[in-house]
């Protein structure tokens, strides 16, 4: 849906009524984006990220690098687009919905007021990463293997996980 590339590149999407997305999200190399979605009739399906260059691996687990075709020629940030200028803030209230298909790494997320993130890939177990993370009364639909997390694998199963590097309130 966005590939948003470079230092001059900012999109700002604040519609009141509807907005619906189906496709992937990619900011890097300085580009910035403010997603805003605002109520029950809007909704955005797929995978959000900043940084990302290649289709498979995740850039948050170090036993699975990214990997695969290139999405992208370089990330001229350089190795980690969180020291960087690259900017992906999303936003969601009053019902609205994320339907993430594959691993994601956003810096700002709100999500508040009904509003719904749905990990859902039925292959593999998503991570979403983001920097800062708030809000009241929002959900996550996550999916997890229970009778994977026993004391022989010392708690760790395979699930869906929510990852917050720097900060959460609400």
């Amino acid at each position: 849906a966005f590939n948003i590339d470079g230092k001059n590149s900012k999109v700002e999407v604040k519609g009141d009524g509807k907005v619906q997305i189906d496709g992937d999200i990619h900011v890097l190399n300085g580009g910035k984006l403010e997603l805003n979605l605002k109520n029950k009739d809007s909704y955005f399906h797929g995978e959000a990220h900043i940084g990302k260059q290649k289709y498979g691996g995740d850039p948050d687990d170090p036993d699975n690098p990214p990997n695969g075709q290139n999405l992208f020629d370089e990330n001229r940030d350089g190795p980690d687009p969180d020291k960087a200028n690259t900017k992906f803030n999303f936003t969601m209230t009053n019902g609205a919905r994320w339907d993430a298909t594959n691993t994601s790494k956003l810096n700002d997320f709100h999500i508040s007021n009904g509003a719904t993130v749905n990990f859902g890939n039925p292959k593999r177990n998503i991570n979403i990463s983001v920097e800062n993370l708030k809000g009241d009364g929002g959900t996550f639909n996550m999916h997890g293997k229970i009778a994977d997390f026993t004391s022989e694998n010392k708690g760790q199963g395979i699930a869906d996980k929510l990852i917050v590097r720097k900060s959460s309130e609400g």
